[in-house]
């Protein structure tokens, strides 16, 4: 689950103001530094006067080996998708903090962008902060 900020949005070469979302991300590990996110998140503050933005993703993501013991894990992901714009591409890098075997806060950075024939571009910045439930703990 994640709380995320789209900032510094830009449409049409507008500048726009900043959107609040809601998310899910569901993780498929493929090994112990790899994994398929799949996300999809929803605006609960209007964008462009209506009640109504939402991104679907997914793509590849790539995690530091835990090693038992340790709190912090590094992570980036690359995910592809669309937006109510079009063909979305979301690329993002942050941290993991374990507060035990199934539970961690994460904090990542990233940057968004999407167009679609003839509407624009549309491009983001954006900040997520998040809690993870890990359903099986991962072996090592």
């Amino acid at each position: 689950m994640l709380h995320e900020t789209e900032f510094r949005l830009r449409y049409r070469e507008v500048d726009r103001p900043a959107l609040q979302m809601i998310g899910l991300q569901l993780d498929l590990p493929l090994g112990p530094r790899a994994y398929v996110p799949l996300q999809a998140s929803g605006a609960y503050t209007a964008y462009l006067g209506y009640p109504g933005y939402a991104e679907i993703l997914g793509g590849l993501g790539l995690q530091t080996r835990l090693e038992t013991g340790e709190r912090w894990q590094a992570f980036a992901q690359a995910l592809v998708g669309a937006n109510v714009h079009g063909r979305t591409v979301k690329g993002s890098a942050g941290l993991r903090w374990l507060l035990d075997e199934r539970l961690a806060l994460n904090a990542s950075l990233g940057r968004l962008a999407a167009r679609s024939r003839g509407v624009g571009r549309f491009e983001a910045n954006h900040v997520s902060l998040g809690l993870d439930y890990r359903f099986s703990v991962p072996t090592r």
